[in-house]
């Protein structure tokens, strides 16, 4: 799982950042630097600056590491071209699952929070994932495979059905 980032946007450093997750901030002087690709020390967020949370799910017997990291790619045509862009792509920032599976089953949780705050506590066992929130609020999320192939999920709260997927 791959997702290029914003304008801005890199990892910041961020105590207790649970394994398999990476935190992500903003500042506004990387912006100029966003089309050559940003390879800079993590971000050191203020009290009540924005983050993200970026947490994979895993069962805990699969490899699991979250990575935000300055790409530098090298082609025939010094870059990578898109049909869809005007012009070729040769730097980046990247957000990658790297993550060694028997099928390709990600499922991502973003979590915006304030510098600050107490991120939640985050288990899985088996389909089920949980979230445990500093004044004791859960929610679980139930993954489902159908028949079909397709991922679907159940999320309660405090034992209360709040959402499910059609």
């Amino acid at each position: 799982w791959t997702a290029m980032t914003a304008k801005g946007v890199w990892k910041a450093d961020y105590k207790n950042t649970p394994k398999g997750a990476v935190v992500l901030g903003y500042d506004d002087k990387l912006v100029k630097l966003w089309d050559k690709g940003t390879d800079v020390t993590p971000l050191s967020p203020s009290k009540g600056d924005p983050l993200l949370l970026v947490y994979s799910i895993a069962q805990s017997n699969e490899e699991n590491n979250v990575v935000m990291e300055y790409v530098k790619e090298s082609t025939n045509q010094s870059g990578i071209s898109f049909t869809n862009f005007a012009s070729t792509i040769g730097s980046y920032n990247r957000l990658s699952i790297d993550r060694n599976t028997v099928k390709a089953n990600f499922k991502v949780l973003l979590i915006p929070f304030k510098y600050g705050e107490e991120l939640p506590t985050i288990s899985t066992v088996s389909n089920k994932t949980t979230i445990t929130w500093k004044d004791g609020q859960k929610d679980v999320l139930d993954f489902a495979v159908d028949a079909t192939n397709r991922s679907k999920v159940v999320v309660t709260r405090d034992g209360k059905e709040v959402v499910k997927s059609k």
